[in-house]
């Protein structure tokens, strides 16, 4: 027997279908929110200036990646770093 499942996505504003899911960061925190086409627009219109004037942050995956060669490092050399 087949079984088929299906997900729809329902946009966060407006309860119509949504078509993406849209991630984006504030103050530190992460958010995705589920919006049809011209809700993703307008969000992205709204938050064009700030992109722009921003710079794109590394965060996390600096860390990740800085720990990771740490502990190679350590693993190598031993844990006198």
């Amino acid at each position: 027997m087949a079984r088929r499942i299906v997900t729809e996505l329902t946009d966060d504003l407006d309860s119509g279908t949504a078509d993406e899911t849209v991630s984006f960061a504030l103050d530190g925190r992460s958010y995705e929110i589920d919006l049809a086409e011209k809700n993703a627009t307008k969000l992205r219109k709204a938050m064009a200036a700030y992109i722009s004037g921003g710079r794109v942050s590394v965060g996390l995956v600096r860390f990740v990646v800085l720990g990771l060669r740490q502990a190679r490092l350590r693993l190598r050399y031993g844990s006198g770093l």
